[in-house]
């Protein structure tokens, strides 16, 4: 063999599951493939990836494949199957060009293809198939997914969360030996610790995260607050995987994972989550306090508006911001219009609109000292009471309709007098449907009231416990003593299209309608 022929080949491997022939495998078979036509092949002009993302030239070793070829630094690259490079056709015209322009040539063992045209028509032909194939089966999985919890109720994995575990036959959520520790941290958080201070507080304690370390990070502590589960109810579905728009790290092409909206969760009652840490009211107030920590968080501003987060335009569904500008002091602006054009309220003086919103909510401090000495119409022992009437009118109502079958035109009653007619069978059984459904919508009404009763109550303590702290005290109070009021009344200041202020409260005592226009923008 003349020396001075001799070509450089490149061997590109790549596995993207787990069912596939390793990458040493498919290396040492395509290396004696090219050995025996005559090519050398480099150990470092090797190249084993595992890489399981369809957007193949986000991959590092194919760049560096492609600037290869590109520098015409190999003569031939060599690969086991056209399926190992791209699974999209508009990538792998991409990768055909660039052999084409470096005029370098593509062996594949398996599927060898023809030189010119004819050969780049059937390698994209044949990665048309493939992407048709591995999207079918994405879809595919991706239903199976979605069908364990909405179709069958149970959970796409049983993977263990921290604190608890698994019990099958029904599926169940009991506490095991980090119960205490995670109740913990869910209890601070509840109490408004900060993830800093309770990081710092878990190692003190000498308590490992769940992977061990003795520093938690973080996320994990995030992930932890986030999950349903705590506050005693079991959500499927939270999360679905994406392609990461930004790599941070060398992630070797697996997806990243974006999370779903709430109302987009799937529920499963069916599974029981056995001495939960928080009740579900205390997981949403949980998620409310994390909300407003980050809207209200100083290094996300860097003026310390006092109602920042607070203000929404009703025009675009959009918080304004704070703007501060030399001459002019600061405004709060729409980011949508930002003062501009035809929506004139987009730009509101700064000062001018909290000295209102100090004023209105004196104004509603004031009228919850009036609200909460009135007493409701009814008591919830009136209400339960009554839950109990309907309760045994529902089993009365339902003997009656079995012994109404019982006696309808059947052949099992010999004595024709204890039959029914078919009309009067028809009229009863009407009527009994009916008071079923009338007694099923009061109950729901009734169950309204004893929320709202409790709901009630637990504002009365609350707004004592405000009131008594700031009664005489509202003029003199400072911009973060005027926040946490704020947020403690759960206040949000919306801007109507046409020019009105309209404040809401979470927390209140009167009227359930508490967002009246009291006021146009200063």
């Amino acid at each position: 063999m003349n020396i001075g022929t001799v070509k450089t080949a490149a061997i590109w491997a790549r596995i993207s599951g787990p069912d596939q022939q390793s990458l040493p495998s498919q290396v040492a078979e395509v290396k004696e493939w090219l050995q025996a036509q005559g090519f050398i092949v480099p150990m470092e002009r090797i190249l084993m990836v595992d890489w399981t993302s369809k957007d193949i030239l986000r991959c590092p070793e194919m760049q560096k494949l492609l600037s290869w070829v590109a520098n015409r630094e190999v003569e031939v690259v060599g690969s086991l199957h056209l399926d190992r490079f791209a699974a999209r056709p508009g990538q792998m015209s991409q990768i055909f060009d660039t052999f084409k322009d470096a005029e370098v040539q593509l062996l594949l063992k398996q599927t060898p293809l023809p030189p010119g045209l004819m050969g780049e028509l059937m390698g994209l032909v044949i990665t048309m198939g493939k992407a048709l194939s591995v999207e079918r089966a994405d879809q595919g999985a991706k239903k199976g997914l979605h069908d364990r919890p909405k179709i069958h109720r149970v959970p796409v994995t049983y993977r263990k969360p921290y604190g608890f575990i698994w019990r099958r036959d029904p599926p169940r959520l009991e506490p095991d030996e980090n119960w205490d520790t995670v109740r913990f941290i869910c209890r601070e958080g509840l109490a408004g610790r900060p993830t800093r201070a309770l990081v710092r507080k878990l190692k003190e304690m000498g308590i490992p995260s769940p992977t061990g370390n003795p520093e938690w990070s973080f996320q994990t502590i995030y992930d932890i607050f986030r999950n349903p589960l705590y506050g005693g109810r079991f959500y499927a579905l939270r999360s679905e995987a994406v392609e990461p728009t930004h790599r941070m790290c060398n992630t070797y092409g697996r997806s990243s994972q974006r999370w779903l909206p709430f109302d987009q969760w799937e529920y499963l009652p069916e599974v029981k989550v056995e001495n939960a840490p928080l009740t579900w009211e205390e997981w949403l107030s949980l998620q409310r306090r994390r909300t407003q920590n980050k809207l209200m968080a100083k290094r996300n501003a860097k003026h310390d508006y006092l109602l920042r987060g607070l203000v929404f335009c009703n025009v675009h569904n959009r918080r304004y911001k704070g703007h501060a500008e030399k001459d002019r002091g600061y405004a709060y602006v729409c980011p949508v219009e930002g003062g501009h054009g035809f929506y004139f309220h987009g730009y509101i003086n700064g000062p001018r609109l909290e000295q209102t919103v100090k004023r209105i909510v004196t104004n509603q401090v004031a009228m919850e000292a009036i609200w909460r000495n009135d007493q409701p119409d009814t008591t919830e022992e009136s209400l339960q009471n009554e839950m109990r009437r309907l309760e045994l009118s529902t089993r009365t109502t339902v003997n009656g309709m079995v012994e109404l079958e019982r006696r309808s035109l059947s052949p099992e009653l010999e004595d024709e007098r204890y039959r029914i007619k078919p009309e009067i069978y028809e009229r009863l059984k009407c009527q009994y449907e009916a008071k079923l459904k009338w007694v099923s919508e009061r109950k729901v009404q009734l169950q309204a009231q004893l929320n709202n009763l409790k709901r009630r109550a637990e504002a009365v303590v609350k707004l004592n416990s405000i009131y008594d702290r700031v009664e005489g005290k509202l003029e003199s109070l400072t911009n973060q003593e005027w926040r946490d009021l704020l947020l403690e009344l759960g206040a949000t200041i919306h801007v109507t299209e046409d020019g009105f202020l309209e404040p809401r409260f979470e927390l209140h005592l009167g009227p359930e309608k508490s967002g009246a226009i009291v006021s146009s923008v200063p």
